[in-house]
């Protein structure tokens, strides 16, 4: 759709451009980057991005597998030490992941997770290589149908004709999706089912616990609840001191509690007072994501990508990782295969392949405190190593991925519309009941909400 927008005449795209800020203000589809100023609104850019339908099957197969994947990190880090190495945990969450019967949990893991990657729309298989998983506190539920459908009401009838328009939709609501997951969770722990007639319908209940709901960032969550509810949940905001226990019960100003949907990690959890309500929820398997959801540490993906760890996957999984998965390993004193199989003193390849290397902090989320090697000097890559050398098990080298650029419409220092190439990646939500994605673009090779980035809807065509 690039040729059509480059067609609309300047006026009439920097009237798009106002028309979605306006809009994204009113649905919040907002921010708050800075407490002085509130909420802002997030770009919402145009055209959006279009996949065939043809593509979008085998890249739902390579995410779905790849969730499944990092769903088994929690089992394997209680069987293995070699596994443990390289997903550290500090000693108060592991204690306590250790006190919840955390067995319960790998074998029926309820984790909803975005895969963040790179990929060229052009030609998405050939270009797919994932960057990273987000398995707790994971954003976008809300904004990813929500910039879906500003797009298919506001900016297609301008950019396309009605038979062309008939061939676009969206792909699957994430809301919808995680609703989905909720109610199967529920039911597998045979703690709620759907009513059939002639029994009436009893919501599911979910207290939506969130770790500081006044801090700065996404501001979604508000409306995501209501999405659960529109879908037919019993869904509400919760705080920690809001609940009480009776006898096996979670139970919230009143009324029981069947699910909590946790926007916090087990680390922010050890500073919330009390904290023996959740604790009761993680030791019933009745916390989404579960005790797994830990897991999303960024050097999950050496798991898949050290041929240490081969024979724990299916010779399937082995071929995804191998075509999607970006070389990763948690930065430590070891020898281990670098990205050709060759073996190598890692502290040591990490100094030198400055150009093929990206450094990330293990844990840490929205594109903070991350090196990208080409694109700094080598003095600087020194430093930036050796701090991270001296933090050990806080950072991680990764393989550098070039992102796909994709022309969009943005306003100028003088206030007029133009074409831009900006940067792009994906953030792919894939369950068994269906598969979402949200798009993020920037100027900046580090592309995050957080930094400014904008939203891009992502649309499939039959």
């Amino acid at each position: 759709m690039a040729r059509e927008m480059h067609s609309m005449p300047s006026a009439a795209r920097r009237e798009m451009v106002e028309t979605l800020r306006t809009l994204a203000m009113r649905r919040s589809i907002t921010y708050e980057y800075d407490k002085s100023s509130g909420e802002e609104p997030i770009r919402i850019l145009f055209p959006p991005v279009l996949l065939d339908q043809a593509d979008l099957r085998p890249i739902y197969d390579v995410s779905l597998r790849m969730s499944h994947a990092c769903e088994r990190a929690l089992g394997l880090f209680l069987e293995r030490e070699d596994v443990r190495n390289i997903l550290p945990l500090e000693y108060e969450e592991e204690r306590f992941l250790f006190g919840i019967s955390p067995e319960s949990h790998a074998r029926s893991p309820a984790i909803w997770q975005r895969l963040d990657a790179a990929m060229d729309p052009a030609r998405p298989m050939d270009t797919l290589r994932f960057l990273e998983t987000n398995m707790n506190s994971v954003g976008g539920v809300y904004y990813a149908p929500a910039v879906e459908k500003l797009s298919m009401e506001v900016v297609l009838p301008k950019l396309l004709h009605p038979p062309q328009l008939d061939r676009v939709s969206p792909l699957d609501d994430l809301e919808k999706l995680l609703y989905a997951l909720l109610c199967r969770h529920a039911r597998r722990l045979g703690i709620w089912s759907p009513a059939e007639a002639p029994f009436p319908h009893v919501p599911l209940r979910v207290a939506v616990v969130e770790n500081d709901p006044g801090a700065e960032g996404p501001t979604e969550t508000p409306a995501a609840i209501e999405g659960l509810c529109a879908m037919g949940a019993d869904a509400f905001a919760a705080r920690p001191e809001e609940f009480e226990i009776r006898g096996d019960q979670l139970i919230h100003l009143g009324r029981t509690v069947d699910l909590v949907y946790r926007l916090f990690e087990i680390r922010e959890l050890m500073e919330m007072k009390p904290i023996e309500a959740l604790k009761l929820a993680f030791a019933g398997n009745r916390a989404v994501s579960g005790a797994g959801g830990e897991f999303d540490h960024k050097s999950v993906f050496e798991l898949f990508t050290s041929a240490a760890f081969d024979r724990l996957f299916s010779a399937e999984d082995r071929r995804a990782f191998r075509a999607h998965v970006l070389w990763t390993r948690l930065l430590r004193e070891t020898f281990t295969d670098a990205p050709d199989g060759s073996k190598i003193d890692l502290p040591e390849f990490a100094f030198r392949a400055r150009d093929a290397l990206v450094l990330k902090p293990n844990r840490s989320y929205g594109g903070d405190s991350i090196v990208i090697g080409r694109e700094t000097d080598d003095g600087t890559w020194q430093s930036a190593v050796d701090r991270a050398m001296s933090q050990p098990d806080r950072f991680v080298v990764q393989s550098v991925c070039p992102l796909a650029e994709m022309p969009f419409t943005v306003i100028d220092p003088a206030g007029g519309a133009v074409e831009e190439r900006l940067k792009v990646v994906f953030g792919l939500s894939s369950t068994p009941d269906g598969f979402g994605i949200i798009g993020r673009a920037s100027r900046s090779s580090v592309v995050n909400v957080a930094r400014h980035g904008g939203l891009t809807p992502v649309l499939q065509a039959s």
